[in-house]
């Protein structure tokens, strides 16, 4: 039987708020092709990693970052209307670069299976 951690709901729950946020509250048009792939919080609750991938991006650039940052404290404040916890976590944003790294990976072996296949 899997039992789930307070902060485990507690980052789904931020996870699905904060998208919901950025997709129809901040009209920055910096974030508008922004993905939340995953949320880490800590067990204290008082932290939590956003990742996010930028859309037919490699990682986010400057300009969204500068966004996100300039947006930080709106959505903070959007979530303590939204999210029932005594503190909202501080949130800190970064870059995903799992797809990228993916991306990499599927090369490495296709140029394996190209190098095998020619000999």
């Amino acid at each position: 039987m899997m039992t789930y951690k307070r902060a485990d709901r507690v980052a789904n729950q931020i996870k699905a708020e904060v998208s919901t946020i950025l997709a129809r509250e901040v009209r920055d048009p910096r974030l508008a092709m922004l993905t939340i792939t995953d949320v880490r919080i800590s067990d204290d609750l008082r932290i939590a990693k956003i990742y996010l991938v930028e859309m037919g991006g490699k990682g986010l650039s400057a300009e969204t970052q500068h966004g996100l940052q300039k947006a930080k404290s709106f959505i903070r404040r959007e979530l303590s209307s939204r999210v029932e916890l005594r503190c909202i976590p501080d949130l800190c944003f970064f870059s995903d670069d799992t797809f990228v790294q993916s991306g990499r990976i599927e090369e490495i072996f296709a140029n394996i299976n190209r190098e095998q296949n020619s000999n």
